[in-house]
């Protein structure tokens, strides 16, 4: 866990083992959106938005099932999305007790 998809306040792959347990909530919202049904070029029409995003997120690994309840780890951001069809790009600050704070950019959704 840590980076793009889950506790986006630490780095990609900071936390691993042979279990994992994560939950995480996103609330996002459209700052502008916009809907053309029918392109010239598409011909099938387009879509695009911009979204603020506000996340929170808990997540754990262990080495084995009665450890995994020990040493939870808590990350929480704000970030945003910019909307194209079905392209996500996203761009996410998320931040953490332990280790400060980490930027991430990826294509798609944590989740």
């Amino acid at each position: 866990m840590g980076g793009t998809n889950r506790l986006r306040g630490y780095r990609t792959n900071r936390f691993y083992d042979s279990y994992s347990n994560f939950r995480g909530a996103e609330f996002r919202w459209y700052l502008h959106e916009s809907q053309d049904s029918f392109n010239f070029l598409l011909e099938k029409g387009t879509f695009a938005g911009f979204q603020m995003a506000f996340f929170y997120e808990e997540g754990t690994v262990a080495n084995n099932r009665a450890d995994l309840w020990q040493n939870l780890r808590t990350s929480y951001g704000v970030g945003t999305r910019f909307i194209f069809n079905t392209i996500i790009v996203r761009i996410d600050r998320g931040f953490s007790k332990d280790e400060g704070g980490q930027t991430t950019f990826f294509v798609g959704y944590p989740f």
